[in-house]
């Protein structure tokens, strides 16, 4: 009873009382306790691992000695009671140097669930190094058998238990995926992202393929997480599912796709690669890479006005394979008053793609200020010919009649 009211926080009874009787129980059963060879008496063991401290010395040392005459009693106590007073002398060991080895393989094979929910509403939380280092010491768990464990018949936070004690534990890498792999397609959200997260240091064909599971998993969190690990790990062909996340309508999953298809499809890697590609490929590469590169205009531009020659004309170039005129047609407009021929005549081959209103404005502000810039009849000739829009096309030749 007073156990019970010890684990009870709502009882009226005043904690302090309560420590006072738990103290002078504890005192008046340690001679009893020194005696067990002779009484035999179980309840004398049992009742002091109720009532003693969680720091109690003299309870360590018994579970640590097997020569101790209390010892065997109290390990029977805590490996089939479900009574958590006991219970706790299990999680409490995990932090000892040396666990007892009864007791790890009682967190190994014991099978009642009130035990199961007892470990795994604590296991969340394996922030004690000490505690982690024992559960390594662990190599299977019979009561996660699926013939003995449904993952689908708990609770969020104890399927999130379940991936954790497994990967942190000594259990193979067979026995590991095996409970990702049934808490991704059993768990609720929540669980689903520990088993996403829990692939990080795990490698082999598998492992990616339960990974690339992730991107499909209808939580955005667990596809997010599956995202991020791409980029350290290499998985072949997820070029297209990877693509489809640039549009999703969760930000973190853009946000990751992008940095991850980014070490391959940049900018960078696009100017350099850019006159070797078919007009096809300049077309789709540098759309693909706009999506992915949120400043792409911005290197542009810059790579557009360097004092580098090639840089001006394959900027140009680009622009022009683009269609992007609107956007830099301010920047070509610089480059089309050069001296240099082929610069000018590439400037102005690419200001052609414009379909800017702001574009004729502006030119037909040139001519009114400067009747002698040659750029507005070279550029409205270009745009008369070559621009996508009809009527930009109509009003370059008007213009052009009208000099």
């Amino acid at each position: 009873r007073l156990a019970a009211e010890l684990d009870d926080k709502s009882s009226g009874q005043s904690r302090a009382d309560m420590e006072r009787v738990r103290q002078q129980f504890v005192l008046a059963l340690e001679p009893a306790l020194a005696r067990y060879a002779h009484h035999k008496l179980a309840v004398i063991p049992e009742t002091y691992l109720l009532l003693a401290d969680d720091q109690s010395e003299l309870v360590k040392k018994i579970l640590l000695e097997p020569s101790q005459t209390a010892h065997a009693p109290m390990i029977d106590a805590i490996r089939t009671k479900p009574v958590a007073r006991l219970g706790r002398w299990i999680w409490n060991s995990l932090r000892w140097r040396r666990t007892p080895p009864a007791l790890l393989q009682t967190i190994a094979h014991r099978r009642d669930a009130w035990f199961r929910t007892m470990l795994l509403d604590r296991i969340n939380d394996l922030a004690d190094p000490a505690i982690a280092q024992s559960i390594r010491r662990l190599r299977e768990f019979s009561w996660m058998n699926p013939r003995v464990l449904s993952i689908r018949s708990l609770p969020e936070q104890q399927q999130k238990g379940v991936v954790i004690l497994a990967t942190t534990s000594g259990m193979n890498l067979d026995g590991k995926l095996d409970i990702i792999a049934r808490t991704l397609a059993e768990g609720l959200p929540g669980a689903r992202q520990s088993a996403a997260c829990a692939l990080l240091p795990l490698t082999g064909q598998e492992a990616n393929g339960l990974l690339t599971q992730c991107l499909h998993d209808p939580d955005p969190l667990v596809q997010w997480s599956a995202i991020e690990q791409f980029k350290i790990k290499h998985v072949p062909q997820l070029l297209p599912t990877l693509l489809t996340k640039l549009d999703h309508i969760d930000p973190r999953v853009r946000k990751a796709a992008r940095e991850v298809l980014a070490v391959e499809y940049n900018f960078d890697k696009y100017v350099k690669s850019f006159d070797q590609l078919d007009d096809r490929s300049k077309v789709a590469l540098g759309q693909l890479i706009e999506k992915i590169d949120g400043d792409i205009e911005n290197k542009l531009r810059e790579y557009l006005l360097t004092e580098h020659r090639t840089h001006r004309i394959r900027g140009a170039e680009i622009i022009e394979s683009l269609g992007w005129g609107s956007r830099f047609w301010r920047e070509l407009l610089v480059l089309v008053g050069e001296g240099d021929l082929i610069v000018r005549r590439q400037a102005t081959d690419a200001i052609a793609t414009a379909t800017s209103e702001d574009l004729i404005e502006h030119l037909a502000t040139l001519e009114t200020n400067d009747e002698g810039d040659p750029r507005v009849v070279e550029v409205l000739a270009a745009l008369k010919n070559g621009s996508p829009s009809l009527e930009l096309r109509q009003r370059a030749a008007e213009m052009l009649e009208s000099k």
